[in-house]
C-alpha cells in the first residue's frame, strides 16, 4: 500500500502595475519614513510551519528517549506491570519518532515551495523600492521597474 501524502505549491504572482498615485505615495513614504518599506518581513517560513518545526525536534528528542531506554536495556531493570508500562511506552514513543520524521520529509517539498516563494516575493519588492527610490518621475519608474 502506497503512502499518500498531500504537498502545496506556492507561486508569488506579480502585482498589477502601480499608478501614478500609488508611485508618487511611496515615494514619499520612502523618503520621509526610515523605517517604512515594500518588502513585507511578517511572513516566516517558521510561522507558517510552526506546527511542523515543533513536531521535528520532539520526534527526534522522543527517538534518542526510546534509543536510551532500549539501548541501555532500562525495560530489564523493571518487571511486572512496570514492564508493561515501559514497553506501551516505548512502543508510543518510536510511534511519534517515525510518524514525526514521516511528516517532516512529506513537508519538505511544500516547505522549499514556500521559501522559494517568500525569497522570489522579497526579491520583487525590494526591486520596487528601489527602482521607486532612484527614479525622478513616474515614467522613468515604468521604464526601469516594468
Amino acid at each position: 500500500m502506497p503512502l499518500r501524502y498531500q504537498t502545496t505549491e506556492y507561486y508569488f504572482v506579480q502585482p498589477d502595475i502601480i499608478s501614478k498615485t500609488e508611485f508618487e505615495y511611496l515615494k514619499q513614504q520612502l523618503q520621509n519614513s526610515p523605517d517604512f518599506s515594500l518588502v513585507n518581513n511578517i511572513e516566516k517560513i517558521t510561522e507558517e510551519f510552526s506546527i511542523l518545526f515543533k513536531i521535528f525536534p520532539a520526534a527526534i528528542l522522543s527517538g534518542f528517549i526510546t534509543y536510551l531506554i532500549v539501548g541501555m536495556e532500562l525495560i530489564d531493570y523493571v518487571s511486572g506491570f512496570l514492564q508493561v508500562i515501559f514497553g506501551i511506552i516505548i512502543i508510543a514513543l518510536a510511534l511519534f519518532t517515525i510518524f514525526g520524521i514521516l511528516n517532516f520529509m512529506a513537508s519538505l517539498s511544500t516547505l522549499f515551495s514556500f521559501a522559494r516563494y517568500l525569497k522570489i516575493k522579497k526579491r520583487y519588492f525590494i526591486r520596487m523600492e528601489n527602482s521607486i527610490k532612484k527614479s525622478d518621475s513616474y515614467s522613468q519608474f515604468i521604464d526601469s521597474f516594468y
